[in-house]
């Protein structure tokens, strides 16, 4: 028998990965972000990025003969995402209703901290994406028994929406999209500000809060979130997920019944993790399909945004 992978460790391997064992973002591995400016832990090995899929049995399988456990895609779990039953712990099936289907494994472009054996993305199970797959598997010895689960999410879903175009916006790209989807929509926008912004070097000081898990005031809110059916929202992808101005809004207000549908300027890693932890952050929301463009998105912008709101359900002018 195969020795198995020490269960201690945030990975099977130990407490690193590399692109030699995983196919993932590997110029961004495991505790990058404290280490980013000075790289002061020698214990931090940056590896390559592929940038693109890879063929199954490309790297090495597990200790258990499975490949791809960590890294490429993602996978689809059965569970619904919610607190982890500590009475129930030998096999569990997860809550028995919810609205999020847990992922996990990290994919091609993730970061290594979304590859961690105990990380779990959760997004709506009709989120489709090219780092989100399935692994087909059948149980080595027959059983019996039937799980049953429920979907428990009630979205307003008005003919007429009234429509938020809420962004944070940092050097101008997300903001460029905001008001264009503002104009094809005719939706009120809304920008996110922090009271203090940042200033000086603003991957230092973004990271610093996302470290210390620091939700910064902001400096205006929506007078009357209730009266929108919509919220597109905007932002930068950060640390492959929102910045933390994005997390103080969204807990500043009760998005029950409503639709979220978040778009993304970014500089190569796509959402990263965001569209998880928007899920999480606002679990009464339906998080629509989102839409990420690099940088300022080019001449084509306008027509891929009306593409994407028309996809989503949103009449455009």
């Amino acid at each position: 028998m195969r020795p198995g992978p020490d269960l201690r460790r945030y990975f099977g391997a130990g407490d690193q990965i590399t692109s030699d064992q995983a196919n993932f973002e590997g110029s961004y591995p495991y505790l990058i972000e404290e280490n980013y400016v000075n790289h002061h832990d020698d214990t931090v090995v940056v590896s390559t990025n592929r940038g693109e899929t890879i063929a199954v049995d490309s790297l090495d399988p597990n200790p258990f003969g499975l490949y791809n456990m960590y890294g490429n895609v993602s996978e689809w779990c059965f569970d619904y995402y919610g607190d982890y039953d500590t009475q129930n712990t030998t096999d569990p099936t997860g809550p028995t209703s919810g609205s999020l289907r847990v992922n996990r494994g990290g994919g091609y472009n993730d970061f290594a901290k979304q590859l961690r054996s105990a990380y779990r993305s959760a997004t709506m199970p009709d989120t489709t994406d090219q780092n989100l797959g399935f692994r087909v598997a059948r149980n080595a010895q027959s059983t019996e028994g039937l799980v049953e689960t429920s979907y428990a999410l009630e979205v307003n879903r008005s003919e007429n929406p009234r429509i938020l175009v809420a962004y944070f916006s940092y050097s101008g790209n997300t903001e460029n999209g905001a008001q264009i989807i503002a104009e094809h929509t005719g939706g009120d926008l809304f920008e996110i500000q922090m009271e203090t912004p940042y200033s000086g070097n603003i991957y230092e000081a973004s990271q610093a809060d996302l470290n210390a898990n620091v939700h910064p005031a902001l400096a205006a809110q929506v007078a009357e979130m209730a009266q929108y059916d919509v919220v597109i929202l905007g932002y930068p992808t950060w640390w492959s997920t929102m910045p933390m101005p994005v997390f103080s809004f969204l807990e500043g207000y009760d998005f029950s019944g409503k639709v979220i549908l978040p778009f993304s300027s970014n500089g190569g890693t796509r959402f990263g993790d965001s569209i998880s932890d928007l899920s999480k952050t606002a679990p009464g929301a339906y998080v629509g399909q989102g839409f990420e463009y690099e940088y300022s998105g080019g001449s084509g912008l306008s027509g891929e945004l009306t593409d994407w709101l028309l996809a989503n359900g949103i009449a455009v002018r």
